[in-house]
Order: C-alpha cells, then sequence, then structure tokens
C-alpha cells in the first residue's frame, strides 16, 4: 500500500557509532592545542602580574620618597635571595638598604601556576628610589611556560632608570 507509508526517525546505532568517532577524533585534535592556549595563558597572566608589581614599586617609591623594594619570595615576608620569581614575591620598604624588606610588606604574590620566571643572575631584587630610578645593572626577568615554549619567551626588563618594558627573548633562555 504507497499511503501507508511510514518514515523513520532517530539515528541508527551505526550513525550514532560514527558520530561519536568522528567526535573522540576531533577531542583528541582539540586537547593538545587547548593546552597549548592554556600555557600561553598562564605565562601572559604571569607577566601582567609582574608587570603591575614593578609598576605599583616604582609608584610607591616616587609617592614615599623613600627606596621600595621588589623582591622573589617565597613565604611572602622576606626576600629569597635567589633568581627564581615564580614562587611569588614582596614589595616593601627598604630603609636600610640591605636588600631585605623592613617593617610592613605592602603587597606580595604567591606562587604562579605553570610557569617559571627566570630573572637575571646578577640582580636579586629591584630597589627603586624616590626618583624612580632603580640604580644596578639591568634586570631581565624571563617568564618560562610550562610544556611546548616555541622559539622565544616573553620577558620583562627593568633598566637602571626605571623603565619598564616588555620583549620577546629566545627560549634558551629558559634552560638555566
Amino acid at each position: 500500500m504507497p499511503g501507508n507509508k511510514r518514515k523513520s526517525r532517530g539515528f541508527t546505532l551505526i550513525e550514532q557509532i560514527a558520530a561519536l568517532g568522528i567526535f573522540a577524533v576531533l577531542i583528541g585534535v582539540a586537547v593538545p592545542s587547548m593546552q597549548g592556549l592554556l600555557h600561553r595563558n598562564q605565562a601572559h597572566v604571569a607577566m601582567d602580574a609582574l608587570s603591575r608589581a614593578l609598576h605599583a614599586t616604582r609608584m610607591l617609591a616616587i609617592e614615599r620618597q623613600r627606596h621600595v623594594l621588589l623582591c622573589p619570595s617565597a613565604d611572602g615576608r622576606r626576600c629569597s635571595g635567589g633568581h627564581q620569581w615564580q614562587h611569588g614575591w614582596v614589595i616593601a620598604l627598604d630603609r636600610d638598604n640591605d636588600g631585605q624588606p623592613d617593617g610592613n610588606v605592602f603587597s606580595s604574590q604567591t606562587t604562579l601556576p605553570g610557569v617559571r620566571i627566570l630573572g637575571s643572575r646578577n640582580r636579586t631584587h629591584v630597589r627603586y628610589h624616590a626618583d624612580g630610578s632603580a640604580p644596578g645593572s639591568n634586570l631581565t626577568l624571563v617568564i618560562c611556560p610550562t610544556g611546548d615554549i616555541g622559539s622565544t619567551v616573553d620577558a620583562l626588563v627593568v633598566s637602571n632608570v626605571g623603565r619598564i618594558r616588555s620583549g620577546h627573548v629566545p627560549a634558551t633562555r629558559c634552560r638555566h
């Protein structure tokens, strides 16, 4: 009977398995690229936080007309004295110029996940003077994301006149 044709609705089991297979392949391709995106985002977050800390330290020194220190810190109270900044940092007055906070800490940053931040080996902290300068050699802070990092990575450079600039450096700097 030609008038009694029924249309089938829905998907067959074979169609569902094929669609699931295609979906699995797409997820398999997307996840690695999402990892790269996550690592790059973590590096940008770290660079932004460190840049804001450098600007805040300089402004505090100018506003208070005092030496203000920014240094790596694992405990949020004292400077660690090393060149690894990924465990956090502190901003504080440095009245006696000993490279350690004196009194209250203005601000501190805790561990940043997914990155290593390596500072210049010859300069373990930044001390801004009342005029906004940061005498000493330039400090380069290299932001090294975990995972595949490509050929260049982000960096912040603090000159001895106190200027902060961002740029890119070879990824080989992350191997130190």
